[in-house]
């Protein structure tokens, strides 16, 4: 293992929100560089990451679980929490929500 690859560093971030509120075309957006206006509801749990690269120096990933919002999914979202936040911990929440009208 390179230098380089030790100096790797995660942090993780879950969505949060309702359903249809715009939070994995926002994930889409930050890791992939493109937007999906007819985006799919997210079934269970989805994954991206977007890597960064500190001074130079620092390879940082940012990993984001983005969680179906759908109440069918409520009992998925607390154990990927669990497991998420079991690992390392969670390092940051990304709340979406489209205001009422």
């Amino acid at each position: 293992m390179s230098s380089f690859e030790r100096k790797t560093q995660r942090i993780k971030i879950l969505s949060a929100g309702d359903e249809a509120v715009g939070k994995s075309c926002l994930i889409k957006r930050h890791c992939e560089g493109k937007f999906y206006s007819g985006y799919n509801s997210t079934i269970g749990v989805d994954y991206g990451v977007k890597p960064h690269m500190l001074d130079g120096q620092v390879k940082m990933n940012i990993d984001y679980w983005d969680l179906g919002g759908m109440d069918a999914f409520r009992e998925l979202r607390s154990e990927v929490r669990i497991c998420v936040e079991g690992l390392d911990g969670r390092h940051g929440m990304l709340a979406t929500w489209d205001p009422p009208t």
